[in-house]
Parts: structure tokens; sequence; C-alpha cells
């Protein structure tokens, strides 16, 4: 019996060093001629797709960030899109957000906001390495309901940084550090479904419905059906942090100890810094919630940036320490791997392959069309996999006779779930910015929320809404 955890070891080390070679191999063949129903581009984005994955994936031979940067290469080398119209798809809103919400970071770190912020959450989750991290998820759950998910991680990943920055985690525990940052992006994330306000895609959704059956989802509704699914969510992640917390009680002792250093009001009263951090964030949080029909939430977070300057809180010197250029390129290439997929139509060849032949019976559409939502926003953002798979799925409504709206939270609530890599959501790319883990330790704590997202989901589907009249 003791043989079996290093055979498997050995054996999941040996498939980590072939699947950089498998991925090449499938790129070097998608450069054939196109297979049947299938065009050059769609093709050829497919092998970059499996290319870019695989690398990704095993960390090697390039770290993630110049994998995004060979990606932008790629797409124009193989003549799928023009230079300038791969690159202006770096552009892309969710970089600017990124690399703005890192400088809102580096605001509330170097003004001293973070540090007594993180007394705070210090004093009140103190009791254990567990109450901690569930401190943090519970927070960042809630705040999602009401906030857009990328805004909270956006507030929370500062305060964290520098709540391990006054913890001196030992070297032995330094799990702990990734569970605590993946705590705040699994937390976002369940949040961010609860309601219509959690982020774009249920907007977009919904606009959607309307446009295409005349149906209008009104805001209690939506949260009706998909609250169940948040709170079994929740329910879980607190379980499954405890499981993983629980061989990290030798660090009770510590996380006391780091909490009883300093009072919450022993830091006295706000100095000036402070106080324009504070008004910069209220500013960009009335921006985020309040203005957001007119106002991109990349440009109230660049804008919000552009403040910190101006009251000259931060320098560029001083924001360079804190801005992780790396998941920037990443983040960008995935953007724009994402798009190439969806504008070459390899996107559509995937959905339409996994999806039409299983059609037929509510049990297998159920378990694909959520499974390939999963799959799907882990890899290109949650707004374009609901724009690819809701037609899809609208266009099985007659047929089937399906109730629309249940289509609808079908595809766009797992597409609000993506709890494994980077490139699927602002909170995973924040959480991932920390340096404190690899994508391949996220997807091995991260696969277990699929599981429990499908369980979740068809626990709504089909116990929940047909009590709401969705069958």
């Amino acid at each position: 019996m003791s043989r079996s955890p290093g055979l498997l070891f050995r054996l999941f080390r040996l498939v980590k060093r072939a699947v950089p070679y498998g991925g090449t191999a499938l790129f070097l063949l998608s450069l054939l001629p196109p297979l049947p129903g299938l065009t050059q581009e769609a093709q050829r984005t497919l092998g970059i797709f499996f290319l870019a994955v695989a690398f990704w994936l095993a960390g090697r031979p390039f770290p993630p960030a110049v994998t995004g940067l060979m990606v932008m290469g790629l797409v124009p080398l193989t003549g799928i899109l023009g230079v300038s119209e791969t690159f202006a798809l770096f552009g892309n809103r969710a970089v600017f957000f990124i690399l703005g919400a890192f400088i809102l970071a580096a605001g509330l770190l170097h003004s001293g906001l973070a540090r007594r912020l993180s007394t705070r959450l210090l004093a009140h989750f103190q009791g254990s390495a567990y109450a901690l991290v569930a401190g943090v998820f519970v927070a960042t759950d809630l705040m999602s309901w009401f906030i857009p998910e990328h805004v909270v991680a956006a507030l929370t990943f500062p305060v964290l940084l520098k709540l391990l920055h006054r913890l001196r985690i030992p070297r032995e525990h330094r799990e702990f550090e990734a569970l605590l940052f993946l705590s705040m992006a699994w937390g976002s994330v369940i949040g961010g479904i609860a309601t219509p306000l959690g982020g774009a895609r249920a907007p977009l959704a919904i606009g959607i419905l309307q446009e295409e059956f005349g149906i209008r989802i009104q805001f209690l509704d939506w949260t009706l059906a998909a609250l169940p699914v948040t709170l079994l969510l929740s329910l879980f992640g607190l379980l499954y942090l405890y499981l993983l917390t629980r061989r990290f009680q030798s660090l009770n002792p510590l996380i006391r100890e780091a909490a009883g250093a300093e009072s919450p009001t022993a830091a006295g009263p706000l100095n000036l810094k402070e106080k324009r951090v504070l008004v910069v964030f209220g500013l960009a949080l009335v921006g985020w919630i309040l203005l957001d029909r007119w106002l991109d939430f990349s440009v109230t977070a660049i804008l919000a940036a552009l403040l910190l300057f101006l009251f000259r809180v931060v320098s560029w010197k001083e924001v360079e320490g804190y801005v992780n250029w790396g998941v920037i390129l990443m983040y960008g290439g995935a953007i724009v791997l994402g798009k190439t997929m969806v504008e070459s139509g390899a996107a559509l060849v995937i959905a339409r392959g996994l999806l039409f032949p299983f059609a037929h019976h509510p049990v297998t559409l159920f378990l694909v069309l959520t499974l390939l939502a999963l799959l799907l926003t882990e890899l290109i953002s949650n707004v374009a996999t609901v724009a690819l798979l809701l037609p899809l799925a609208y266009s099985l409504a007659g047929p089937l006779h399906l109730n629309p709206v249940f289509l609808t939270l079908l595809v766009t609530l797992p597409a609000g779930l993506p709890f494994m890599l980077p490139m699927g959501t602002p909170p995973n790319a924040l959480a991932f910015s920390s340096g404190k883990y690899s994508v391949g330790y996220a997807i091995r704590r991260g696969v277990v929320f699929h599981a429990a997202a499908l369980a979740a989901l068809a626990f709504a589907a089909f116990g929940l809404w047909p009590w709401l009249g969705l069958h």
C-alpha cells in the first residue's frame, strides 16, 4: 500500500511532462490542410488553443506570461487575424481593469490603509487558521451579492497582501497563503452569481432573452433562482476549506499573536494619505455600482488610479513594485485566444460537437450544457461564454419545448463559476498574481468546486426551479 502514492506521483509527473509535447503535436497537426467541417482559421485556432492550454497547465517550457505573449505572436503568424487586429484585442477592458486594480492596491498598501484594514480583519477572525480563511471567503461571498465580483477582489487583494506580510507564515506552511488568496477568489465568484449585480454576464443574458423571446426576468426572480446555488456552494466551500486547513492548526497561535500584537484602534486617526485613498475608493465604488450603465468598470478603475497620482498618494516608481505585469500579459494573451476562438468559429465547433448529439434528453442536455459552460468559462471570458452558448441553447427551445428562462439560467449560472484558471475571471487573476500558487495547484484545488457546482445546479434545476414555473 505504501507504494501507491509514489507510483501515482510518478505517473502524475510523467503526464505533466508529456502535456507540453502533446500540445505541440496538436499545434503542428493544425497547420496541415483543414479537416472536413473546419475552416483553416478555426483549425489553426484550435491548435494554438491546445498548445497554450498545455503550456499553461504544465508551466513549461514558458512561464504563463510568456505563453500569453506566444499566443499574441502565433495568431497573426498563422494568418488567423491580422497583426493590428490581434494586438487590438489585448486592449480588452478586463486587462485595464486589472491594471487599475493593481494601482489601487498600491495606494491602499502605500498609504497604510491596508495595514489598518488587515488589523481589523485579524481582530474579527483571529480564532484559528480556518476562521481566518473562512472569514475571507464569507466576506467576499456576501459582498459580491451587491458589488461586482471583480470589484470585491480588487478591494480585498491588497488587504490580504498586507495581512500575510504581518503573519510571516513559515516556509513549510506556505500552502496556507495560497488558500487565503483562493478563498478570496472562490468567495467572490460564488457570491457573484447570487444576483444580477455580480457581473456583466447576467445583464447580458437577460438582454439576449428579452431580444429573442420578449421575456424580461425581474431582479427578484433571477435572485430566487440563483440564490440556492450560491448558498449550497457557500456551505460546501466552508466545509471544503475546513478540510484543507486542518493541517495548519499549528498556525493558530501565530495568528492569535499577530491579532493581539496591534489593536484595531492603536493606529490612531486616519492620516491624510489614508483619507485620500478612502475618497478615491468611495468614488470608484459609486462609479462601479451606480454609474455602470454609462461608465465602463475598466474606465472607472483607470480614473480612480489617476486620482491616486493626482492626490500624490503614490508615485509611478512606487506603483511599479506592485503591478504584476506578468499576470497582465498572461491575461491579455488569454483574451486574445478566447476572442480568436469565437471569431474564427473554433469555439462554435466545440460547442456544436459536444452539445447537439446529447440534446435529446433533459438529463444529458443538462449535463452537457452545464459542463460545457463550466469548461469554456475557465478558458474564455464568462461574457463570451454566455454570448456563444445562449444562442445554441435557444435553438433547442422550440424542438424540445424547453422554457427559454430555464435555458438562460442553465447557461449563465455555470458560466459565472470559474474556480481554477487565472484567465477565467479577474478575481482568479488577482489571486494568481500574488505568486503564492501555480496554475496546477489551482486546478487541483478548484476542480472539486466544479463537481459541487454540478450537484448544486442539478438540485436547483430539477428540484427548485420547477416550483418557480421553470420546467
